[in-house]
C-alpha cells in the first residue's frame, strides 16, 4: 500500500554517519559556487539521500522498489513487508524513525482486472470538477489539485508483465492535505494510518466520475441526455457548472451507469481495492 515517501530528520549525527557509510556513493552538488553550501545525494536501491550543510538529511523514493532491490515495485507490498523494510533501513543506515518526519506520501494498491487495464482507464472523466491528463502515456492517467494527486496506471505494461495490473494511487504533495495529520516513519507502522490513508484514497476514488458500455437504445429520453452529457469531460468542468448542479448531473449519470453499465467499472475497482486491502494488512 505505502510507497513512495518523502523523509526528513535533523537525528544527531546522522549526516556524518551517512556521509562515511561505504554503501553510499555520494557526489557533491554546490549551490551558487559556494563551497561551503555542498549537498551531498546517493542514489541507493530506489532511494535517494541527501544530506545539506545544514545537517539536515532528506531520503525520498520508493520503499517497495527498496524492498525489492529497485528492480520493481508491482507485486504486493504487504504490511510485514513494509516492516521489514523500516527495519532495514533504519538498522542499515542508522535512522531513528521517530524522528524522521514524513515530507510527501503516496499509498494505493495493485489490483488486478479481468481485462486489460487501458479499457479501465478509457472510461476515467473527471475528478472534482477537473479533467484527468495522459501526460506520460495511453497507460497513464492522473489528476493534480492543490497538495494532492490521484493516479490510475497500466502498472502491467510499464514493467512488462502478462497479468493486468492497474495501479490506483494517491499522492499527498504537502501533509496538510494528509487526513492523519503528521507521521513519522514508524507510523507507517500503525494499523491507524493504514486506515486512514486507505479511507482517504477510498473518498477521492468515489468523487471519480467515470464511463462505461451503456447500449443507448435502452435508454429512455431523459437517460440519454443525462448519458450525453456525462460522457463528455468537458462536461464536469468546475469553471463551467456550479458544485449544486454537478453533484445533481453526477446522481443522473451515476444511476444510468448502474443501471446499464455492461462493465461497472468503478464498482469492480472499489470491490477489488476493498479485497486488496485486507491482503495486504494480513500478510
Amino acid at each position: 500500500m505505502f510507497d513512495g515517501v518523502t523523509i526528513w530528520t535533523r537525528q544527531k549525527g546522522l549526516a556524518a554517519y551517512l556521509l562515511n557509510c561505504s554503501e553510499l556513493k555520494f557526489t557533491q552538488h554546490y549551490k551558487m559556487d559556494t563551497p561551503d553550501l555542498k549537498t551531498y545525494t546517493a542514489d541507493y536501491c530506489g532511494l535517494v539521500f541527501s544530506v545539506h550543510p545544514s545537517g539536515l538529511v532528506r531520503i525520498r523514493g520508493s520503499l517497495h522498489k527498496f524492498y525489492n532491490e529497485n528492480l520493481h515495485n508491482y507485486d504486493d507490498f504487504t504490511f510485514t513487508k513494509l516492516s521489514d523494510t523500516i527495519i532495514h533501513l533504519t538498522d542499515s543506515f542508522n535512522i531513528d524513525p521517530t524522528l524522521a518526519t514524513i515530507h510527501t506520501l503516496e499509498f494505493g494498491f495493485n489490483i488486478i482486472l479481468p481485462y486489460s487495464p487501458n479499457n479501465f482507464l478509457d472510461s476515467i472523466l473527471s475528478y472534482k470538477g477537473k479533467c484527468f491528463n495522459s501526460k506520460h502515456d495511453d497507460g497513464y492517467k492522473e489528476c493534480e489539485l492543490y497538495q494532492i494527486l490521484l493516479k490510475f496506471y497500466n502498472k502491467g505494461l510499464l514493467y512488462r508483465q502478462p497479468a493486468n495490473i492497474l495501479r490506483v494511487e494517491l499522492k499527498i504533495s504537502k501533509m496538510a492535505a494528509y487526513k492523519g495529520g503528521t507521521l513519522v516513519l514508524n507510523d507507517l507502522l500503525k494499523r491507524s494510518a493504514w486506515e486512514t490513508s486507505v479511507n482517504q484514497l477510498f473518498k477521492a476514488y468515489d468523487l471519480v466520475i467515470m464511463n462505461d458500455l451503456v447500449d443507448r437504445a435502452l435508454l429512455s429520453n431523459s437517460q440519454r441526455k443525462a448519458y450525453d452529457f456525462g460522457i463528455n469531460p468537458q462536461s464536469w468542468n468546475r469553471k463551467r457548472i456550479a458544485p449544486c448542479i454537478r453533484y445533481k448531473r453526477k446522481q443522473q449519470f451515476n444511476k444510468v451507469i448502474k443501471e446499464y453499465g455492461q462493465y461497472q467499472y468503478h464498482q469492480l475497482g472499489y470491490e477489488l481495492m476493498k479485497e486488496k486491502y485486507t491482503e495486504l494488512l494480513q500478510g
